[in-house]
């Protein structure tokens, strides 16, 4: 699959889809409540609305170098481990992505990333038991 601005994202085998988490969650429940408490605090630094957009890892370039990000893995950017990764609601502007370290988007604004930036992102493929 050729990737566009427009289509930033690579599709992915169910089979092998990673279910969503949130690093050092220790129960499902905690894991949502920790996700909606970030999400929160990204909106109310950003004045972004976030999508229900679940992304697991992005790539992408900023300041000519190329970074990757992964849910519970180091970011290339900051070095730190990546909590969570947000998607801008397209309806504020283009489309940005957020992505969240202990100390970038929990206690400080995150790493913004814009659509034009991303290389490849992929989404988590389960979502929370019911």
């Amino acid at each position: 699959m050729k990737l566009t601005a427009q289509t930033p994202i690579i599709q992915q085998d169910m089979g092998s889809a990673k279910r969503f988490f949130v690093p050092g969650a220790a129960t499902p429940e905690q894991a949502e409540q920790i996700y909606e408490q970030i999400k929160h605090s990204v909106k109310s630094v950003t004045g972004h609305s976030i999508s229900g957009r679940r992304v697991s890892r992005i790539e992408y370039t900023l300041d000519g170098k190329d970074h990757r990000a992964e849910v519970g893995e180091e970011a290339t950017a900051t070095g730190e481990e990546v909590i969570a990764i947000l998607e801008s609601m397209a309806t504020q502007g283009p489309v940005l992505y957020f992505v969240c370290t202990p100390n970038r988007g929990v206690k400080r604004p995150p790493i913004y990333v814009g659509v034009h930036e991303v290389k490849a992102i992929e989404d988590f493929g389960a979502q929370r038991e019911r």
